[in-house]
């Protein structure tokens, strides 16, 4: 996967910087739920899908790959 990141153009330290995370995600080390957005920001996180429906406008105006739009 490395090599793959680094032959679309990623740098070496962000390369490197993902498999690490991937590591982690596959050892379930990135899966605890806890309170601490509320608590910090006094609001209530929101979901993957409430944050996705949100921002559907910003994804959907960005360029798309190969400069095509």
């Amino acid at each position: 996967m490395r090599a793959a990141l680094l032959q679309f153009g990623f740098p070496e330290w962000q390369a490197d910087g993902l498999l690490e995370d991937y590591a982690h995600y596959s050892r379930q080390e990135a899966s605890l739920v806890n309170g601490c957005v509320e608590e910090i920001t006094g609001k209530k996180a929101r979901s993957f899908e409430e944050f996705t429906k949100d921002y559907a406008p910003v994804f959907l105006a960005l360029p798309k790959a190969g400069g095509k739009h």
